[in-house]
């Protein structure tokens, strides 16, 4: 009797500590579903603040690379902008090297042309005054030059040396105001004199009276007069012929056959003695 009463109370023991249990479980269980409510919440509100600060590091770290990459490239271009530059420097150096080669044989073959010594100088200075346009050469008295020496391009004549030091020259050339050189017409030996109207003025062919013999595309070559110049180096061609009938001299304009503004190099000639007295 005494077993069947202490069964039945530990049985109501039991079922209270499980309903205690399962009473404890209840709230924690909702407890639980509140919080996830409450973490839904937080989420809902922190996510933005989450995708703004990502996006806020994505730009933030796009920009630095950006101007890291910026100054590269602007370094780069800089380089890119020398070198450029220094190419086009070392152009010009071999288009001058390549002209002034060219000019140079084209002096040595004329040279087969000029009666006598000749030799090749380089022009170290110009005077571009208006009325000058002399020119300095690195010949001089040591190299045997002497004034009124003939100085000639490939094309034609040039002008010749006025004065002399003992390792340089100073020459004249065509367009000079006080230069003169005798010439005659290569068709009809027809004389005159060729002179300079100064830097920025063409030539002139001087003392041939209207009744002379003479047309634009004639050519002009040094007479052999005034013991300068051997006869035959070529001077000019005539351009234009006026004052036939109103003047007792003709007015005649001459292009020089000699580059006047394109020579680095001349060549000196020490003529033969063919030059003519009368």
């Amino acid at each position: 009797m005494v077993m069947m009463k202490r069964s039945s109370r530990d049985y109501r023991g039991l079922k209270g500590t499980i309903g205690l249990i399962l009473a404890i479980a209840l709230m924690v269980g909702q407890a639980t579903q509140h919080l996830q409510g409450l973490e839904k919440a937080l989420q809902y509100v922190t996510a933005p603040m989450y995708r703004l600060s990502d996006s806020l590091h994505v730009w933030w770290h796009s920009w630095w690379v950006s101007a890291d990459l910026f100054d590269l490239l602007e370094e780069e271009n800089a380089t890119l902008k020398a070198k450029l530059l220094l190419t086009q420097a070392q152009m010009r150096h071999l288009e001058g090297l390549k002209s002034e080669n060219t000019q140079l044989m084209k002096l040595l073959r004329s040279s087969t042309a000029v009666a006598g010594k000749v030799e090749v100088a380089r022009v170290l200075a110009v005077d571009l005054h208006q009325s000058s346009s002399d020119f300095l050469i690195d010949k001089g008295e040591k190299d045997h030059i002497y004034v009124g020496q003939p100085v000639l391009d490939g094309y034609g004549v040039v002008g010749q040396v006025v004065k002399i030091m003992p390792r340089q020259s100073m020459v004249r050339d065509l367009r000079n105001l006080h230069s003169g050189i005798p010439v005659e017409v290569e068709r009809n030996q027809v004389r005159g004199i060729v002179a300079g109207e100064g830097l920025e003025s063409p030539l002139t062919l001087r003392y041939l009276s209207s009744s002379q013999d003479i047309k634009p595309g004639d050519v002009l070559v040094t007479s052999g007069l005034g013991q300068q110049f051997s006869q035959g180096y070529p001077v000019g061609i005539v351009q234009s012929v006026s004052g036939k009938h109103t003047h007792a001299f003709l007015d005649i304009v001459v292009v020089p056959k000699a580059r006047l503004d394109q020579f680095r190099q001349v060549l000196l000639a020490w003529p033969s003695k063919n030059v003519q007295t009368g």
